[in-house]
């Protein structure tokens, strides 16, 4: 009892009258193949054929059926009406149950309409005759009757259905437009001269005369399939022939006989088509290369149509050319070979990719093949039918059947080449599809025996249990040994049976999967794990079955888990006691862990694990980066090593990293995890980046000091020259005004000479102690007229705050630098504000502040000076060279102003801290150790200057042409004699020579000999002769390099001619004034 009525098999005549596919229906409902037409209300052939079924059920007999009218569905869509005379038969098993039903099945559908024409016919004829004889009289009437006959006879001569009337001797007496047209008569005067066995094929003619014409008048009809021929063509014409007899409805004798046919070419060329189709399916189903399933069809195809050349092409991608592939040839040459499409015309070209079929009857007539005829010509075509395969909108294929001559295609020819073409596709996804389905069994079974996979099935109701040799191997058992379902319930560890019952009553229960892990003992004593799942099958009635699934041991891979969990957990306990940030990744970079000192660092929740950004923590600058070296590192498997800045949460700032990584590969060298590292190397950077700024600044500085050293003696020549000139003419000379401008522009230049050596260390020093807070106030009243108005000054000083020891003059140009540099970061055309305060601040030992070089600053007591500004910010780039010498961002500035401040703060043991943000501002932090003792040693006091001359002799060491010129003449003006030396050997030598020199002038920078060099030597040969040292650098410096030495005086550079004659003079009357004293106390001894 299947209420479905499953079809099982169907043979090549039930496929070929229902128009279907046996690999379509066998395996499906018969209703649901053949479902009732909905559009016509009357329809109850399912309804009966239902009831028959059912009777055959029953009774266990045969149900023979009335003519049936049950529609099938059309292959263009809708349903097309059919009758059928059916018969169902049952098929008994050997205990007289119905094991299937045979349903036979004859389409009638021709013969139902030409009866019901005959019919309609004799009807109307008995009607008109009747109503003739009863309504003669009736003129009226008359006229409808004669009206009614003409309607009769137009619907007779313009039937689609040949319609012929014969006397009883077989001799025509009418026929109808389409008979004419069926036999190929001109007109009705032509029939009427030939008999009506002359109409039929030679072969046919005695059995109509002997059989059918005899049973017409004998029986009243005949119906059967006859063979009309074509009277000029030739052609034999399949038909129908419905004859019978006319009777005189008043005497009931025979009058005609009457013939009703119908054209049976159309229905003939369907039934070829699909019988061909049928042999077609048949031939390629068992085909997988898909080569050969398109010359099967190409060569069948070019049979049945009789054709010189069928055949299939591959489109390439780009839908411009065409690789024919396969084809079929008769009487002309193969075109297996690749062609372009445009080499068949462009409306050729046009069809194709519109998926119309090409339709050619001759390619030497046709106007759209009038470019490219000599191409058909070369191929042997004239006639063409071609279809193309389009799939998801892409032409893929194209089949084509070509004809050495012309030819008239009719429209079921181009159909039936659009359907194989179809058809051939469809049987080389098929087979694909069975190849691949093939593989993927022969791949599964492959997988299976390489994971020990077992495979089982248990039935429902008797617990019955089958088992495969793997799944034997599984359990400790021999391929060969009996295993129940019973003795799978025994190797069960007893806390996992309770689970594992209950996971198969639920996926019976419920119809989802069934899967367990449990624990067996093996038969052999040995203890494993097994994992099992499957899936539960029903009867078509619903009721579960069987269970089917599959077993793998995974003892191995438990054991290898609980070495793992061990693993990690010494892994865990090891990292947890690292100082370092701990992780681990997947091998596609996904981070899976991180130790305890991540946690401590980052505050991030434990629960997240591994699913947490870094984004949060790198610094922008280094976050990109950070990335792109990490995903090509996880690619190519290289070592990962990197060092960015991670945010401090407690301390609030940056903190440098490194991180490192390494790939932990397995046997075969594929990467199973990654180990990675973060270490703080903050300190590390931070004193490297120190030691870098510090080298930086000391080359910076020597560099500076030695152009300003240079620069020095130039201007020596300059500025001494110019006031040498101008104490050669009086002050109305026109050249003295001149004059004194060289000077003044030489006290400017000795300025930024002084600011160079500032920044060097190495300026001028007169150390005393300053109250800063004093020093802020009448410095802010000197720098406000150089502020723009828009920009409020305001200070926040303290007062009695701990003094500092600096030099005034170079404190003083601190302050006005950095108010100045303040208040333009603001702006002119903007309000903003700059603030200066003044404190006392103790910096404690172990704090982490560091200067803006990176150098941590001492701990102690500090006065500071802070200028804050609510200017444009600095941003990171610029930051990093603000104090560089001769870096401006100021489109008329020198850049010394702030190496100039840091050079003075180092020189004080001080130091400057920078906070900034881009777009609020800037704060300048100078801090000067307060109560300092001093330089560590006292700057000689001068004496009062004397101006006077003399005629003593003096020597002048120096490299310089310009100092030696200028000395010389300046002091031989004055009266002295004088004695140059270009180095120092040549002065140590004038030296020894001339013993009545009474001073020596000594440059102290010189090649060759040093002077401190030249000095011991000079004292060697007289000690006694005072030294004056000459020197861009500021007393402390020069003081600082003689030291230990004897040293007169020390004489700045650039110096005036009076400058210079004024301090010879001071020296010397000092020397003078020490012998007299030394003479006195020896003669009072």
């Amino acid at each position: 009892d299947d209420p479905m009525y499953t079809i099982v098999a169907a043979n090549r005549a039930y496929v070929q009258a229902t128009r279907t596919k046996a690999d379509d229906i066998v395996g499906r409902g018969l209703f649901e193949v053949f479902p009732e037409n909905p559009n016509d209300s009357q329809a109850n052939g399912e309804r009966n054929l239902r009831a028959s079924l059912r009777r055959v059920i029953d009774t266990r007999s045969a149900d023979t059926m009335p003519v049936q009218k049950y529609d099938i569905a059309a292959e263009g869509g809708g349903f097309e009406e059919r009758y059928w005379s059916p018969a169902n038969s049952p098929v008994l098993r050997a205990d007289g149950s119905i094991d299937y039903i045979i349903h036979c099945v004859e389409d009638v559908t021709e013969r139902v309409r030409l009866k019901s024409l005959e019919d309609e016919l004799r009807a109307r004829a008995a009607k008109m005759e009747a109503e003739r004889f009863l309504h003669s009289h009736d003129l009226e009437h008359m006229k409808r009757l004669l009206q009614e006959r003409q309607l009769l006879s137009s619907l007779v001569e313009y039937s689609p259905e040949f319609i012929g009337v014969a006397d009883l001797n077989g001799w025509p007496v009418y026929a109808n437009g389409t008979a004419l047209k069926m036999v190929g008569a001109r007109d009705l005067e032509e029939v009427r001269r030939t008999a009506v066995l002359d109409y039929f094929v030679p072969e046919e003619r005695a059995f109509v005369r002997d059989v059918v014409l005899p049973a017409v008048r004998e029986h009243g009809s005949w119906e059967g399939e006859l063979h009309f021929q074509h009277r000029r063509s030739g052609e034999r014409i399949p038909v129908l022939y419905h004859a019978f007899r006319v009777d005189d409805p008043t005497t009931g004798e025979p009058t005609h006989l009457a013939t009703i046919t119908r054209d049976l070419r159309a229905v003939k060329q369907r039934e070829q088509r699909d019988a061909f189709l049928v042999r077609l399916d048949d031939a390629t189903r068992a085909l997988t290369d898909p080569r050969a399933i398109t010359q099967t069809a190409a060569r069948m195809l070019g049979e049945h149509l009789q054709v010189n050349r069928c055949a299939y092409a591959e489109v390439a991608a780009d839908e411009d050319t065409v690789h024919v592939t396969s084809d079929y040839f008769q009487g002309v040459g193969s075109l297996v070979g690749r062609y372009a499409f445009t080499q068949f015309g462009p409306e050729f070209v046009r069809l194709m990719r519109a998926g119309q079929p090409w339709v050619l009857r001759d390619a030497a007539t046709d106007d759209r093949t009038a470019a490219v005829r000599t191409m058909y010509h070369e191929l042997d075509v004239r006639a063409s039918i071609c279809v193309p395969l389009l799939k998801a909108g892409r032409l893929v294929a194209a089949l084509a059947v070509h004809q050495a001559g012309p030819r008239e295609w009719r429209q079921d020819e181009v159909e039936l080449v659009r359907v194989v073409a179809n058809r051939g596709w469809e049987s080389i996804e098929r087979a694909r599809v069975a190849r691949e389905l093939q593989e993927s069994e022969h791949h599964l079974r492959i997988a299976m025996d390489t994971a020990r996979l077992g495979s089982w099935q248990l039935r429902l109701d008797t617990r019955e249990l089958q088992s495969s040799p793997n799944c034997h191997a599984n359990f400790g058992l021999a391929a060969d040994q009996e295993f129940t379902y019973q003795d799978l319930l025994r190797m069960i560890h007893p806390e996992d049976l309770g689970p594992m019952q209950a996971a198969v009553e639920r996926a019976v229960r419920e119809g989802v999967d069934y899967g367990a892990e449990y624990r067996i003992t093996r038969a052999d004593g040995r203890a494993g794990w097994i994992v099992a799942s499957g899936r539960v099958l029903h009867l078509p009635d619903g009721t579960p079955h069987r269970m089917v699934g599959v077993t793998l041991d995974v003892t191995e891979r438990k054991l290898a888990e609980q070495a793992l969990r061990e693993s990690e957990e010494r892994f865990r306990q090891l990292a947890n006691s690292m100082p370092q940030i701990v992780w681990t990744s997947r091998p596609d970079g996904y981070l899976d862990y991180y130790n305890e000192r991540w946690y401590e660092f980052t505050g991030f929740d434990r629960s997240l694990g591994g699913d947490q950004s870094w984004a949060p923590l790198l610094h922008p600058d280094d976050r990109q980066l950070c990335y792109d070296l990490w995903y090509s590192s996880v690619g190519s498997g290289k070592p990962y090593q990197i060092e960015y800045r991670f945010w401090d949460r407690r301390e609030k700032r940056w903190r440098w990293f490194m991180g490192r990584a390494l790939p932990v590969r397995d046997e075969a060298g594929q990467i199973v995890k990654w180990f990675g590292t973060c270490t703080d190397i903050d300190e590390q950077k931070r004193a490297q980046q120190a030691v870098l700024q510090t080298q930086k600044l000391e080359s910076i500085g020597l560099l500076a000091g030695g152009v300003a050293h240079d620069f020095n003696n130039l201007l020596v020549g300059i500025m001494g020259g110019a006031s040498f000139a101008l104490g050669t003419i009086p002050p109305a000379h026109p050249a003295y005004a001149m004059l004194q401008g060289v000077v003044d522009a030489s006290e400017r230049a000795a300025h930024l000479t002084r600011q160079m050596l500032a920044y060097a260390g190495k300026g001028r020093f007169v150390i005393e102690p300053v109250d800063l807070s004093d020093m802020v106030s009448r410095t802010s009243q000197l720098v406000s007229a150089s502020i723009p108005k828009s920009v409020e000054l305001k200070l926040q000083v303290e007062a009695h705050l701990p003094t500092v020891q600096t030099d005034p003059g170079q404190m003083q140009q601190v302050v006005m630098n950095l108010i100045i540099n303040a208040a333009e970061s603001i702006g002119e055309n903007r309000h903003g504000l700059v603030v200066v305060r003044t404190r006392a601040e103790h910096i404690e030992a172990g704090s982490l502040r560091q200067d803006a070089a990176g150098n941590a600053i001492a701990p102690g007591l500090y006065t500071v000076l802070e200028v804050q500004d609510t200017g444009a910010g600095i941003d990171t780039a610029t930051l990093t060279k603000i104090f560089d010498p001769f870096f401006t961002t100021k489109f008329t500035g020198r850049g010394l102003g702030l190496a100039a401040v840091l050079g003075i703060v180092r020189s004080h043991q001080g130091a400057i801290e920078v906070d900034t943000v881009v777009g609020r501002g800037s704060t300048f932090r100078v801090l000067l150790p307060a109560e300092r003792a001093g330089a560590g040693f006292e700057s000689p006091r001068r004496a009062v200057e004397s101006f006077g001359g003399g005629n003593e002799t003096v020597l002048v060491i120096d490299d310089e042409a310009l100092v030696r010129n200028l000395s010389k003449a300046a002091l031989e003006k004055a009266g002295y004699h004088v004695i140059v030396a270009a180095a120092g050997v040549p002065g140590l030598e004038g030296m020894r020579d001339h013993p009545e020199i009474a001073l020596v002038l000594l440059d102290m920078s010189m090649p060759e000999m040093s002077g401190r060099q030249v000095l011991e030597g000079l004292q060697t040969i007289n000690p006694e002769t005072p030294v004056v040292i000459c020197s861009g650098y500021s007393e402390d410096e020069v003081y600082r390099q003689f030291s230990g030495l004897d040293m007169a005086g020390v004489l700045q550079k650039p110096f005036t001619a009076s400058a210079l004659v004024a301090q010879v003079r001071t020296v010397l009357d000092q020397s003078t004034g020490r012998r007299l004293a030394r003479s006195a106390q020896k003669t009072t001894q």
